[in-house]
């Protein structure tokens, strides 16, 4: 007898595409609450529209977690009609409707085609026009759509699409060119809705995806040359409902102007963690991250993250060794941002604010010197976000004030008034929200630091 039921792989595929549909929407309002509420507007007809802001982006968010909750509604079907069908004498289930229309299909593979074809004089400016064409017409797609093209591709069709994104693609006279963005939001279409056994394919199939592991290390902490053996995947929520400032923790990479600037920004808006960081439920997370106009720029990975002896190495490295479970999303954030800035961690390290940023927060950053604490000060007071670099060389048997550490960045927790009644402004250690905080008062400030650097619109 013939079970005539639903199509399971159709029903896995819209599942991951209702996932990734909640987590799109999540980003959107995160943006607009950003925009709202960044606004510089005062009065009570102010608080008003930021009160109702807040209220339609909670709104916004429910309709995400019913959309989270149908995606397992319909992976539990997809289980048990898997469940149901192992009796079905392997006569199957008729296939659904497919989501791709025959024209859009052919015009897929049309893009396709064009993007792996050197068009000669078609092509004065290199193919980097046609994969350019591909990507944007697979972002108009649904997710379905695209999971479903992207499920149609062979082997040798991904195969031969990487080579054309490796290649530099210059046209006549070396104008146009791939750029190393131009290929991230290709991959990010190809990754984020795409079925888990074709994130696979494509993973093994694009290096890009596997950022080099190894590091210089940070001086600050004692590590020295990090070298990963593999990859891990910790089991806990890239996001938990109570992401803080305090999952942040660097780990063996000196890339501590990164990690506070972390901690920075979730200490101004707790919700930038899910704004910014989003599980797609197929094996990939998606970080969004600033390009050099301050523009969104989302990039789509393989969840995984780099290991020695089966321990995380980057940022996160103590409280994952302690608990497998913690949050992960400052390490997807930092592995984001080693294959925006090269494809390899040595590449994050040793950046000051105005290199990374940017590339984190979408600011400007604006630098004090250490002459002008008054500046600094001022800053600190008002709250604004701000990340201090403490200088290299003391004088001898100077060991600086409390946990103080050379050459090294903080994040700046306002201010406060130490046993003598001076105030003194507060910085926070990224190694870990258990680390001593430094606090120094005006002349301290000016001996000990290099620069200060506040991030704003």
């Amino acid at each position: 007898m013939m079970f005539w039921g639903a199509d399971t792989a159709q029903l896995s595929k819209h599942a991951t595409a209702t996932h990734g549909g909640a987590a799109r929407l999540e980003t959107l309002l995160g943006t607009i609450e950003q925009v709202a509420l960044s606004t510089e507007w005062t009065g009570a007809d102010a608080e008003s529209f930021r009160t109702r802001a807040r209220a339609e982006v909670a709104r916004g968010l429910g309709a995400a977690d019913l959309l989270r909750g149908l995606g397992a509604e319909l992976t539990g079907h997809s289980d048990e009609q898997d469940d149901a069908s192992d009796g079905d004498d392997g006569q199957g289930v008729p296939a659904v409707a497919a989501a791709l229309t025959p024209e859009t299909q052919d015009e897929l593979d049309s893009l396709l085609a064009d993007a792996l074809h050197d068009g000669g004089l078609e092509d004065l400016r290199g193919n980097s026009r046609d994969l350019d064409a591909l990507a944007e017409r697979l972002a108009e797609l649904t997710p379905e759509e695209r999971a479903e093209w992207i499920a149609g591709l062979e082997d040798d069709e991904l195969a031969a699409l990487r080579d054309a994104m490796a290649a530099d693609g210059d046209g006549l006279f070396w104008t146009g060119g791939n750029t190393d963005q131009s290929r991230r939001a290709l991959l990010d279409q190809l990754l984020r809705d795409a079925d888990p056994a074709d994130v696979e394919r494509i993973s093994e199939l694009f290096p890009e995806l596997h950022p080099d592991g190894r590091g210089g290390g940070d001086a600050a902490q004692g590590t020295y040359d990090v070298n990963p053996d593999g990859t891990v995947t910790p089991p806990g929520e890239v996001v938990p409902e109570d992401a803080s400032w305090r999952d942040v923790s660097q780990g063996s990479y000196g890339d501590c102007v990164s990690m506070a600037t972390l901690a920075m920004m979730m200490d101004q808006d707790p919700g930038w963690a899910a704004e910014h960081v989003q599980d797609n439920g197929n094996g990939t997370v998606t970080v969004t991250l600033y390009d050099e106009n301050g523009d969104p720029e989302p990039i789509t990975m393989p969840k995984e993250l780099p290991s020695e002896d089966g321990k995380v190495v980057g940022a996160g490295r103590g409280p994952l060794a302690d608990d497998p479970t913690s949050a992960t999303w400052p390490s997807y954030v930092e592995r984001a941002l080693a294959i925006q800035m090269g494809g390899d961690y040595s590449g994050i390290e040793g950046h000051g604010s105005p290199e990374v940023g940017p590339r984190l927060t979408g600011l400007d950053v604006e630098t004090i010197p250490p002459t002008d604490a008054d500046a600094a000060f001022d800053a600190a007071r008002r709250g604004e976000p701000m990340v201090v670099g403490t200088s290299v060389k003391l004088a001898e048997n100077d060991t600086g004030p409390g946990d103080w550490r050379g050459g090294h960045g903080y994040w700046v927790d306002g201010v406060s008034t130490n046993d003598s009644g001076e105030e003194v402004i507060v910085l926070r250690n990224p190694h870990g929200p258990d680390t001593p905080t430094v606090e120094l008062t005006r002349e301290q400030y000016e001996k000990y630091t290099s620069s200060a650097e506040v991030h704003h619109d």
